[in-house]
């Protein structure tokens, strides 16, 4: 028998023994999708004399089949078999970062309760790290590591930075070891100051010896970005170092675009410097994207910040841009501004291209979804992009489901794509295991890629964990423009 659920997935359950001579029929489901090098199984022992259907969710989030069973309760699941389940999965990640980082984070659910095992994860993840061919990634792995164990031991976690970096400082190429020596700073500097600065110094000394302007300006922006919550002196003079190598790349065809990134990255530490900034960029959309990411940035710090740069922009259309941008990086708590920036935005959509149209209204869907959901996913439902469509859904899900975690997982359900669909459930499930542990568990182990239903299971535990009224963390941060960085790399 054959049974089709969700968006391109069928299902093919198939019953072995006969209820009528055998006591225990067994059903077996199984889910496969095209995006995964994986199948999931689920088996459930039913009795002969239960007949009730039910539904039972298997996939992405809640899947649903129906088979031939029922009237099994189950108890509010465990913590310490979340964890377990989770290491399991960790060790069957594919690639060797993710694997990784999967065992680490397992590995610090299980510091206090098992640390032999603790211990063991962590040198496995260790090994998985050094498989990495790609110097870089290698190095952003290992800060990783390193960073999530300085949660539960500061000192070890120091001293593998210590030794990455001395690491880093012999790589041959520049960009390389600019970046590797950043990051590995980075996860130094709420550790050891002193130790941190001195890497940051020896990233800006590589970076300042990159030929290519455009390049060595986004060298030392990114390093800039890094440095300025531990080092704001070493930021400033990163960033004054940018703008000097971007002085002499006016030629550059990458010239505006390396001039938006500098522009908001300046707007963290001087506003006014990047509304100049943003200014001078000669290319018409990416000064608006310019305005759109500096407004995006400075409504992360406060809403009274954003209001200010809005004043400050002259161009009728990069209003629109600024004001979505603004609206969707808000935090929870000011949803009640960040609806009147939304539907300030929408009414001033008009003059826009399709393209930066559609971009504002999907971050309008996002400020809107702190205060009216069911309106953000109907107009999210308009959008013709389906992958700006199916990331707005997404994040509408896991900012509903600040309130209301079953909300928030019945927006979830309808994203036709299955990364996003299941990044919200990674996002929804411990929000979700405050309200109904089990639905969370269920939640989590329905994810099928692994390294995603690992921290989904792990960020279940840890919520089970906390005391009762403990409130969740904040939503997924929104990136305020989809654009190609220079050099960017994903921190992990």
């Amino acid at each position: 028998m054959h049974l089709r659920a969700g968006n391109n997935r069928l299902f093919c359950v198939s019953v072995r023994g006969k209820p009528e001579t055998g006591p225990v029929p067994l059903i077996q489901a199984r889910a496969e999708s095209a995006h995964y090098d994986e199948m999931c199984e689920m088996r459930l022992t039913i009795s002969r004399d239960r007949s009730v259907p039910r539904a039972i969710a298997l996939s992405g989030l809640l899947l649903a089949m129906l088979v031939a069973a029922g009237g099994v309760v189950s108890a509010a699941p465990e913590r310490a078999a979340l964890v377990a389940e989770a290491q399991k999965i960790a060790a069957q990640v594919g690639d060797a970062n993710g694997r990784a980082l999967a065992l680490t984070e397992v590995a610090v659910a299980l510091w206090t309760t098992d640390r032999k095992q603790a211990d063991s994860l962590l040198n496995d993840a260790r090994q998985s790290a050094q498989m990495i061919d790609e110097l870089v990634a290698r190095y952003l792995c290992l800060r990783g590591i390193a960073a999530r164990l300085a949660a539960v031991d500061p000192a070890a976690a120091k001293a593998a930075l210590e030794a990455d970096g001395k690491s880093a400082e012999e790589l041959r190429y520049l960009g390389e070891r600019t970046l590797a020596l950043r990051e590995i700073a980075r996860a130094m500097a709420p550790l050891d100051p002193a130790s941190a600065a001195g890497m940051f110094a020896d990233a800006q000394a590589s970076a300042e010896k990159i030929d290519a302007n455009v390049f060595r300006a986004a060298a030392l922006r990114e390093l800039a970005a890094a440095a300025q919550p531990f080092r704001p002196d070493i930021a400033a003079k990163c960033l004054d170092a940018a703008a000097t190598a971007l002085r002499g790349a006016q030629s550059d065809p990458g010239l505006p675009l390396a001039q938006a990134e500098l522009a908001a990255t300046l707007s963290q530490v001087d506003a006014e410097r990047a509304y100049q900034l943003a200014n001078d960029i000669k290319q018409d959309d990416i000064r608006r994207s310019a305005w759109a990411q500096i407004a995006a940035n400075l409504a992360a710090r406060s809403p009274d910040a954003a209001l200010a740069a809005l004043k400050a922009i002259k161009e009728p259309l990069a209003r629109p841009l600024a004001l979505g941008a603004a609206a969707a990086n808000l935090s929870p708590a000011q949803g009640t501004v960040a609806a009147v920036l939304a539907e300030q935005a929408l009414a001033s959509l008009g003059g826009l291209g399709t393209e930066d149209s559609e971009r504002v209204s999907a971050w309008c869907c996002q400020a809107l979804a702190y205060t009216d959901p069911v309106r953000a996913v109907g107009m999210a439902g308009k959008l013709t992009n389906t992958d700006l469509r199916d990331q707005t859904l997404a994040e509408i899900a896991v900012r509903a489901a600040l309130k209301d975690p079953k909300a928030g997982l019945r927006i979830a359900q309808d994203i036709e794509d299955l990364t996003q669909r299941e990044d919200a459930a990674t996002r929804i499930a411990p929000l979700l295991a405050k309200v109904d542990p089990d639905a969370a568990a269920q939640v989590a182990r329905g994810i099928l890629a692994r390294r995603a239903r690992v921290s989904a299971l792990l960020g279940v535990a840890a919520a089970l964990a906390q005391p009762a009224g403990a409130q969740p963390g904040p939503a997924k941060p929104v990136p305020a423009k989809p654009t190609e960085p220079v050099t960017d790399r994903p921190h992990d």
